[in-house]
Order: C-alpha cells, then structure tokens, then sequence
C-alpha cells in the first residue's frame, strides 16, 4: 500500500508544504525471523518490521499441507514498530489440523492496512 504524506521536516519542527511536496513512500514490510511450535495448537511467530511505517497485525489464516484451514479474523495482533521485533501467537481449534513439527503450514497475515503478508513454517 502506498500512502502520501504532504509534511516537512526541518529542526524537529513540521511545516506543511501544501501539496507541493514530493510523495514519500510508506511500506508495510514484514520478515519472519524464527518461530516455534508451542503446542498442537498454538505457534509464535517472531516478526521483524522491516519497512517504513507501523504494521498492526488484524487477522491470520493458517493453511494445513491437506488444505484445510483455520482462519481468526477478529484478532489484536501485535502492533510493530519500524525495525522493531514482535511476536504474533497463532491459534487454531485443532478441528481441521493440528501442527505437527514435520508438517509444513502457509500462515497468511493480514494487517490493518490490509497488506498480504504470507509465511512457511
């Protein structure tokens, strides 16, 4: 997602340039640095924000290697800031699939913004 933001910036001060100034980009940019498999029901992801703005993580899908899935879309994930580190725990019923350590698994995140974030584990 792209935003626009019409700021300046000099000596810690902000000055409008009413529209004259040029776009900055602002990327919502995630990486997966490790995550653990905490039960049959439960993974923690540990998340680096490696873009330019805040991520707020609002929903997730896990995808079972049958794929079945699980999806929560009414959660309060972490909220990250930039070149911050978070940890999102992901939960499933266990009714579809449970995590296995030998099974691969598609975790699809999606954040406020609604950027597509998607990792294996």
């Amino acid at each position: 997602m792209i935003a626009v933001l019409f700021v300046s910036v000099q000596l810690g001060a902000v000055y409008s340039c009413g529209g004259g100034c040029p776009p900055v980009m602002l990327h919502e940019t995630v990486v997966m640095q490790s995550y653990i498999l905490n039960s049959p029901t439960n993974a923690t992801l540990t998340l680096k924000n490696t873009g330019s703005v805040a991520v707020y993580l609002a929903a997730y899908k896990v995808t079972g290697p049958n794929g079945l899935y699980f999806a929560n879309t009414n959660w309060t994930g972490p909220a990250i800031g930039p070149n911050y580190i978070g940890a999102a725990n992901i939960l499933i019923d266990g009714k579809a699939f449970t995590f296995q350590s030998s099974t691969s698994y598609t975790i699809s995140i999606t954040t406020s913004r609604n950027t597509q974030l998607q990792f294996m584990i």
